[in-house]
Formats: structure tokens, sequence, C-alpha cells
């Protein structure tokens, strides 16, 4: 799944919750985020847990959400 060229902003709980068990290719989009802290740590490290992104590494049985590159 793609999910490109989307601004993020003001959402509820999370900016993308990926239910399903196949892997999001969200990179290209605009993050207008609360945790920028968290963003930048995810560049270094694209291990590191985003708290606005719902994924396998918050549920091991679903599948992950690839934010990079980030606008």
């Amino acid at each position: 799944m793609v999910i490109h060229h989307t601004i993020f902003s003001q959402n509820e709980t999370y900016d993308i919750e990926n239910t399903a068990t196949v892997d999001v290719d969200a990179g290209q989009n605009q993050w207008e985020v609360d945790n920028l802290g968290e963003f930048l740590e995810y560049i270094e490290d694209s291990t590191a847990n985003l708290s606005n992104i719902y994924d396998a590494k918050d549920n091991p049985a679903k599948g992950l959400v690839d934010v990079n590159p980030i606008f």
C-alpha cells in the first residue's frame, strides 16, 4: 500500500493506523506533528517507534509503516 503527497495534521489517535498485515509506504508526506523528536530519531534509526503511527512496532502481527523520506 502507498500513501504519498499527503499532509498529516491534527488527527485523533494516529495519523496512520495499519491494521493490515501488509507494509505501508508512507514516504513523501508532510507531517505536522507534536512529536518532532521522534521523527528525528526515526531518521537516524528506522527501528524507532513513532507514537502517531500504529504498525508492527506496536503489534507484531501487523504490517510496518515506513515514513522515509520525510518532508
